[in-house]
């Protein structure tokens, strides 16, 4: 095993509305000053395949859909690794994560990693104003940087030793979309049909003529809505009653390594 410092850091992120994208970058930079990003949120991104070796670190971050990783075709399954050692970032909106990282775990270790700690992140909650805002913060901070001081030890101490299967059901069923569909809105005033939101579908669940939703296919992730640049797209949603559930008490940062 190379000395930490020295090995390569790269982050394989799924992250619809930028928020999981935003926390692995925080924790990715502690390893490395400029760890490589690889979004793995659009549809076409999961047809790549990717092959880490031992002298490498990974980390891989997905965020919570109903205490699930989000159903993607292929997510984090077009990963090839020769015992590479991997961290996990499960990121939630202040409500919960049930079953993310166990579900990450095995995958993982399916794909040939070492997993060799795991964090959970609070961040921006997609349903919600106040829950998880401006989150990781600085007392998250803290916590992570006590977290990476952690796995750069064990790295640096010679073979590697996986961290116990995380709590939770490594296979639940799945779930494509949210209990309920959240409405869904474009504006043909202020849409220019450039197909952005067709493009960065992680389901490519947008006709890409009519640029209708297929609900059948939908993940309820608000992608469409992220990434439209005049703001044609738009969703409805209960604000103040995730608030209630989601906003207090604050959740902090746990992790194993």
């Amino acid at each position: 095993m190379s000395a930490i410092h020295a090995l390569p850091v790269t982050a394989l992120v799924f992250s619809p509305t930028g928020g999981t994208r935003n926390a692995a970058h925080m924790l990715a930079s502690l390893f490395s000053p400029q760890p490589r990003m690889v979004d793995q949120t659009d549809s076409a991104s999961r047809n790549q395949d990717f092959t880490f070796g031992p002298d490498e670190l990974v980390l891989l971050a997905a965020p919570s859909f109903g205490g699930k990783v989000p159903y993607a075709s292929r997510l984090f399954t077009n990963l090839h690794a020769e015992g590479t050692p991997c961290i996990l970032i499960a990121a939630y909106g202040n409500r919960a994560c049930e079953n993310n990282l166990a579900q990450m775990y095995q995958t993982a270790v399916e794909q040939g990693f070492t997993v060799v700690g795991a964090i959970t992140l609070v961040t921006p909650h997609t349903l919600a104003i106040r829950s998880g805002h401006s989150r990781p913060d600085q007392q998250d901070l803290l916590v992570m940087q006590d977290f990476a001081a952690k796995v750069r030890a064990k790295l640096s101490g010679g073979a590697l030793v996986s961290i116990p299967a995380p709590e939770g059901d490594p296979t639940p069923s799945v779930q494509k979309r949210a209990k309920t569909i959240i409405p869904k809105h474009r504006n043909e005033e202020l849409c220019n049909r450039c197909g952005i939101c067709v493009t960065s579908c992680p389901e490519g669940a947008i006709d890409p003529n009519t640029l209708e939703i297929n609900e059948d296919i939908c993940i309820q992730c608000q992608r469409c809505s992220y990434v439209c640049p005049t703001g044609a797209r738009s969703y409805t949603a209960n604000w103040d009653g995730v608030d209630a559930r989601c906003f207090a008490p604050r959740k902090e940062v746990t992790y194993l390594v």
